[in-house]
């Protein structure tokens, strides 16, 4: 996809030194420093619109705001290609839900007619080969809807489907200096190549601390 047909997307991920999100039982809370957290807050503060998924607002049910700095708040995006987050998510409240846009594939009409009376965007789109919202056609919508560049924060599935569909312009790794073990949840949802040449590869473009935590960012190679 060409990137004058979509956003620029960037792609932020706190993660321990193993690459690992969370804990086996999902607890993530304060995996980054508050120099790291302050950091992210400020760079969604720059970005038009934040995406997640639907794993996130049900594990963690995000407000997607700008807090600890100035700035307005973006646009708030939901991945949920079959409609399994809650009515009663925050994302959906009164305060919230003006801003906050959903794209699925289902039509369940009586759930998403209880969003839009709220004030949720809903956006009914085609689905990929693996039945979940088709990203192209989302970007699209979201360039149609004036967003030039896109945040996602969502989990491992939603950085694995990006970085599958190559639509990732910059990657943002807070390395946070844990270990979590094998049993923890990925960053990255990806299968991996037989050879080492098959695997995606990014170039560095500048590191620096963030109080305990490491800020790496790079680009495609």
């Amino acid at each position: 996809m060409d990137i004058s047909e979509r956003p620029k997307i960037s792609l932020k991920v706190a993660m321990s030194l193993d690459a690992k999100i969370a804990t086996v039982s999902g607890d993530a809370k304060w995996l980054s420093g508050e120099e790291a957290r302050r950091w992210g807050h400020s760079m969604r503060a720059e970005v038009d619109a934040i995406l997640v998924g639907a794993g996130t607002v049900i594990a963690d049910d995000p407000a997607l705001d700008v807090r600890m700095v100035q700035g307005e708040n973006p646009l708030r995006v939901v991945l949920d290609s079959h409609l399994r987050t809650p009515l009663s998510s925050r994302l959906y409240g009164d305060i919230l839900a003006k801003g906050t846009l959903l794209f699925c594939v289902e039509n369940n009409v009586e759930k998403i007619a209880t969003l839009r009376q709220r004030g949720v965007e809903v956006f009914i789109v085609s689905s990929d080969k693996d039945g979940r919202v088709h990203l192209e056609e989302m970007l699209q919508i979201l360039l149609k809807l004036g967003c030039h560049h896109l945040l996602v924060e969502g989990g491992g599935k939603i950085h694995g489907a990006f970085l599958r569909n190559h639509l990732v312009d910059h990657l943002y790794c807070v390395l946070t200096p844990w270990l979590i073990g094998v049993d923890g949840v990925s960053a990255f949802s990806l299968n991996s190549p037989e050879l080492l040449s098959e695997a995606l590869e990014f170039s560095p473009i500048k590191s620096r601390s963030l109080g305990k935590d490491t800020l790496l960012e790079l680009q495609p190679k």
